[in-house]
Parts: C-alpha cells; sequence; structure tokens
C-alpha cells in the first residue's frame, strides 16, 4: 500500500509522541547490555590484547572524582 503523504521533519510533519515510554526502555536496555558484557568478562576474562575502553561523564551534578575537592558551580 502507498502512502501518499510526506510526513517528514523535513516538511514539519513529526511522528506522534507515542503512549509507551520507548527512550525509557531502551536506556535500560543498554545498561542491561552493558552490565551483562562486564558481568561476563569479569567471569570469563578478555581473549587475546581485547580490553575495553570505559569513559564516564564527570560533568553532570553530583558526579566527580571523590579524591578531588568539590568545586564551585555557577547557576
Amino acid at each position: 500500500m502507498a502512502d501518499d503523504h510526506d510526513n517528514t521533519p523535513e516538511n514539519g510533519a513529526f511522528p506522534p509522541e507515542s503512549l509507551l515510554p520507548y527512550e525509557t526502555w531502551l536506556e535500560d536496555a543498554y545498561r542491561g547490555v552493558m552490565l551483562s558484557a562486564l558481568e561476563y568478562v569479569s567471569r570469563e576474562g578478555l581473549a587475546g590484547e581485547h580490553h575495553f575502553y570505559l569513559t564516564f561523564r564527570t560533568d553532570v551534578p553530583g558526579c566527580g572524582d571523590p579524591r578531588s575537592p568539590p568545586r564551585a558551580v555557577s547557576a
């Protein structure tokens, strides 16, 4: 069946807001995959020279290096 409507963001049309929290589910799923991978590697190890690169955002309120003195945050 053909869709005669050009409902694209370029034409100012956006999909309707979902009644289901898909974004939250996806975020939870991504965290679950990461946790499963880390748990697996902690038990089984990584093959050869493989390794993970982990990065952390420390500019999020309430997050930081506990060894560092607190820094002033302007509002």
